[in-house]
């Protein structure tokens, strides 16, 4: 692809980030708020958490089966909760704008309203299995009572134990990699995959290969023997 081809894409990514990432800031708690349902399924599938609860600033309040059996927590609860903060999750769906400047600046997919909407379908998984890792490291760090090297500033233990079997080293350790992953990793290398995985113009985009791809609609080159 030529230098002009490139300069037009880069810039039109720039551009479309900018909307983007206003109607993201605004529309962000509203995007988590009406996932909650769906990521409070999971867990309660797979770990012990009852319930997502809304804590009233973007962020949730994880309702766990887990009884206290020891050290300081609310007079007469029974069961630990823990906070899930706001921007921990607004973190997670960084990759939504990125993703749609990308798969709309030029060159599109030949079915861009199919990869538009299986994108979307995409970031919704990515950002259910982000947020079952982060609740997952906070139940290991609950249940286990230590810091998870992960993050030893967030990811500590309360002042209060449970009454659960602790996680083996090997879980404790994945949980933290889990959450690395889905925190520093994925928001900026998952549109990027996606772009690349669900349009297959930037393959040769980026690796320089074959001259532009021509314009949807416009007639194909002549074949020669």
């Amino acid at each position: 692809m030529d230098r002009l081809a490139r300069y037009r894409f880069a810039l039109f990514t720039l551009l479309a980030l900018i909307p983007l990432m206003v109607l993201w800031w605004f529309a962000v708690d509203h995007l988590i708020a009406a996932l909650r349902p769906i990521v409070a399924w999971v867990v309660d599938v797979l770990l012990p958490v009852r319930d997502l609860a809304s804590d009233g600033k973007g962020g949730w309040i994880a309702q766990t089966s887990l009884e206290v059996t020891a050290g300081k927590w609310q007079a007469g609860a029974l069961e630990a909760n823990f906070p899930v903060d706001a921007y921990l999750l607004r973190r997670y769906l960084v990759a939504w704008p990125f993703f749609f400047a990308l798969a709309l600046a030029p060159p599109r997919a030949p079915r861009l309203i199919r990869m538009l909407v299986t994108g979307f379908a995409a970031l919704v998984g990515l950002f259910v299995l982000s947020a079952t890792a982060l609740i997952f490291v906070f139940v290991a760090v609950l249940v286990n009572h230590a810091p998870n090297p992960a993050d030893r500033v967030q990811l500590v233990p309360p002042p209060f134990y449970v009454g659960a079997p602790h996680y083996s080293d090997t879980v404790f350790f994945l949980a933290g990699l889990a959450f690395y992953i889905a925190s520093y990793v994925l928001p900026l290398l998952a549109p990027v995959m996606l772009w690349i995985g669900l349009n297959p113009l930037p393959r040769r985009f980026l690796l320089g290969r074959g001259a532009a791809p021509p314009a949807i609609g416009a007639a194909a080159p002549p074949v020669t023997e």
